[in-house]
């Protein structure tokens, strides 16, 4: 086993792309090579979303409805519970200042 691994790290060494090669034609050949691996990563990406015959399982419209509703009373109510917590704060913080305040006018 380990005679076959030092064998693939010799071939992957030995296959290592020259430095004299021209930087335009290597600009190019990443261009390509990125537009080729894109392509193919949409391509699969598109076999598991299709409606249909994907692998993804796509919620119904009654799912998204109730799941919107608790999102938009959720934030009603901790906005709420913010709003007051700062009513709160803010006279607490005004009577403490303003009593130590007083004493010493």
């Amino acid at each position: 086993m380990g005679k076959n691994k030092s064998e693939k790290e010799l071939v992957v060494v030995e296959n290592k792309p020259e430095k004299s090669e021209n930087v335009t034609a290597k600009s190019e050949s990443a261009i390509v090579t990125w537009w080729k691996e894109t392509v193919q990563f949409l391509r699969e990406v598109w076999i598991e979303v299709r409606p249909n015959k994907g692998r993804v399982t796509w919620p119904t419209f009654a799912s998204v409805r109730i799941s919107t509703r608790v999102v938009i009373v959720s934030s009603i109510v901790l906005g709420l519970f913010i709003g007051l917590c700062d009513l709160i704060f803010t006279y607490a913080y005004s009577s403490i200042f303003n009593s130590a305040g007083t004493g010493i006018g």
